[in-house]
């Protein structure tokens, strides 16, 4: 078995069900062989970690209690030996040809470090939808993170291999070099996030050393994910407002324009929690925002000096030829970072 070619999948289980033995027979259908299977456990109390232990290709790793998703993919993440890296979510049914078409859009450059492919829903009777979960992060300058084409029926409207922003940590494949070269503290998720947000940060600090993210239609998935939002748990409504808040500190560049969309949307984002009853999450939201944003700002501080070294060159430039790939409504080549 080859290493260089060899795709680790990391699966974080926290009480999936009768979700992850359908995920993990979806990865026993890949056409695509060279595969190995981490599952770490976050302490679940349901009948999952039976189903991951009769996996016969899986390693499992069980945790004492819930160490949070970011925390937990970085444990499975530092036991992978391949050379490509797949955190993935314990409610995506993959298409047989999922990891074959993922590795095949991963070798169009060597400065592509994450691709994403086509996630159409899934209902939660595990019917397959023809509506899109995800094609792919777009980040507007408020900071917001949105799912390209997230709602709307797949009628081929994004069937063109295309540069996105990132990928949503539910199906993302990482080229190992690369998450080697964004991590911060050892780490390539950010464990002070806990869970949600930690795959926009991992995005945007790719994004500025110069690595790029493919979306390729070719491969496709179904995703559960969270129908019902995060709006009705006060909990989860908290952490991901903290989450942003922490990410965008972090990464954003806070020129006029970002700015005024970032106090936009933080105006409205009052106006929704106001008028929903959510005043309580939101000020629970800054108290653990203030507790954590001593992270956030020495990781901009370490962020910066990476990416001012890296333009100096003293980082050393990459430049590499590759193929034009589709992004909006013009064709470019990925280019090397300066």
């Amino acid at each position: 078995m080859s290493l260089d070619k060899l795709i680790s999948i990391v699966i974080v289980n926290y009480n999936a069900g009768t979700l992850l033995p359908r995920c993990l027979a979806s990865i026993a259908r890949q056409t695509y062989p060279n595969w190995e299977v981490i599952i770490v456990d976050n302490a679940s109390r349901d009948e999952s970690l039976r189903y991951a232990r009769q996996f016969d290709r899986a390693t499992v790793v069980c945790n004492a209690d819930n160490r949070g998703f970011a925390a937990a993919q970085n444990q499975g993440l530092g036991l992978a030996r391949g050379g490509y890296l797949m955190p993935l979510n314990f409610d995506i049914e993959m298409t047989p040809r999922f990891l074959e078409e993922m590795i095949a859009a991963m070798d169009v450059s060597p400065l592509i470090g994450t691709v994403t492919g086509k996630l159409l829903g899934m209902a939660a009777d595990g019917a397959y939808l023809d509506t899109f979960y995800s094609t792919g992060h777009i980040l507007p300058p408020d900071g917001y993170v949105l799912h390209r084409g997230e709602g709307e029926r797949d009628a081929g409207q994004y069937d063109e291999m295309s540069e996105v922003f990132g990928a949503p940590g539910a199906a993302p494949l990482y080229r190992r070099d690369m998450l080697e070269d964004i991590a911060f503290r050892g780490q390539y998720f950010d464990e002070s996030l806990f869970t949600w947000y930690e795959d926009v940060d991992l995005d945007w600090r790719a994004q500025q050393l110069g690595w790029k993210c493919l979306y390729t239609p070719k491969a496709v998935a179904y995703h559960l994910g969270h129908p019902e939002g995060h709006g009705g748990n006060m909990w989860q409504l908290a952490i991901s407002i903290r989450n942003r808040w922490l990410v965008v500190l972090a990464n954003s560049d806070f020129k006029a324009r970002t700015l005024f969309a970032i106090l936009g949307y933080e105006l409205r984002l009052l106006r929704y929690v106001v008028r929903n009853g959510y005043l309580s999450a939101y000020v629970n939201a800054w108290k653990q925002f203030f507790g954590l944003m001593h992270t956030a700002v020495e990781k901009r501080r370490w962020l910066r000096q990476r990416v001012r070294s890296r333009s100096s060159g003293d980082a050393g430039a990459r430049s590499f030829a590759s193929p034009a790939v589709r992004t909006g409504e013009t064709d470019h080549h990925v280019e090397a970072a300066q």
